[in-house]
């Protein structure tokens, strides 16, 4: 870890934040595996109002933690960018628990699976949970440069995207809801209600993602505020809430669309393409902006181009149709 910060050219200062930070958020990566899969399970047997829930339950939890353990509220130490790290790690572990909770109390899990079933979890399984894999380990380095900016942006950084994160939970949901519509329409031979139900879905997730994005454009001061008091901390989740809020549209494209192509069983070409996406044209610019002395703003604004050029590939993508083919 500190030898990326290193080649970023960072004081040394930033180089102990940023390792300390990445340290203690390793400790959430077997967490966040297990929730995919959990989440996965839950979804595909067409449960979507409660994976919504665990998740908005986690990202209120993880915004509260960051105001207690960042800035050293409510009888807290003030652990600054270690405090961020905490909060996100205790609050993936806890979802995960509440998850365990209710999948392993369901009546429907059978201790035994057929030899059919087995494969064709495993040929979908194995490529999204190898897509996480690097997803997680692409955030991370991406997360990386935020940390070097020092310790007022990332936590800015850090509670404006809880509460995109909080916002965008419905995304998420109508994510969920494409790819079991698709998944059970492609099982039943209706190829042309997989497509509709699809475009619908993207339809009203576009509408109301863009109506969420707007809100975060006008409220951002007032939202960060219910947060935090600190006008550094503010000034950059301001900015950070400003910018995203303009992505939300092409962000419901990315929601819906990948739902729809894993419902079909598109998880191969998913890994690949989202992968790629995200080092191509967010990671590898965003290094370069840095090292280039660009600002934050200029970071950001990288990320959410990353989010508008990958709506648009996802839309080709779907449109061509060559997903309807796909063998389970």
């Amino acid at each position: 870890n500190t030898q990326f910060f290193k080649i970023m050219g960072t004081s040394r200062e930033v180089q102990i934040l940023g390792t300390d930070y990445l340290n203690i958020l390793s400790f959430s990566i077997p967490a966040l595996f297990i929730g995919a899969v959990l989440y996965s399970s839950l979804a595909a047997s067409g449960d979507t109002k409660t994976p919504l829930k665990i998740a908005i339950f986690s990202n209120v939890i993880n915004v509260i933690l960051n105001y207690c353990l960042i800035f050293g509220n409510c009888g807290f130490p003030a652990l600054e960018v270690k405090g961020a790290a905490l909060a996100s790690t205790i609050s993936y572990i806890l979802e995960v628990v509440i998850y365990l909770i209710i999948v392993l109390n369901r009546k429907y899990i059978k201790s035994e699976l057929s030899k059919e079933i087995r494969r064709k979890v495993l040929k979908i399984g194995i490529p999204a949970g190898i897509e996480k894999f690097i997803s997680f380990g692409s955030f991370l380095i991406f997360v990386k440069i935020i940390v070097a900016y020092g310790t007022a942006v990332l936590a800015g950084y850090q509670i404006g995207l809880r509460i995109e994160s909080i916002a965008f939970m419905p995304g998420i949901g109508f994510s969920t809801a494409a790819m079991v519509l698709v998944g059970q329409y492609l099982g039943a031979k209706k190829i042309h209600l997989a497509e509709k139900s699809a475009t619908e879905t993207l339809k009203i997730a576009a509408v109301f993602m863009g109506i969420v994005g707007i809100l975060m454009v006008i409220f951002a001061e007032d939202l960060m505020e219910i947060f935090t008091s600190d006008k550094d901390t503010i000034r950059y989740g301001v900015v950070y809430l400003k910018i995203v809020g303009i992505s939300q549209v092409p962000l419901s494209f990315d929601f819906v669309l990948n739902g729809a192509l894993k419902g079909a069983g598109a998880t191969k070409l998913l890994m690949v393409f989202n992968d790629l996406s995200f080092w191509l044209f967010r990671i590898l610019p965003a290094f370069i902006a840095y090292k280039l002395g660009f600002r934050i703003e200029i970071i950001y604004l990288i990320m959410i181009g990353e989010t508008f050029i990958k709506g648009f590939l996802l839309w080709i993508i779907f449109r061509s149709e060559k997903w309807k083919e796909i063998k389970i």
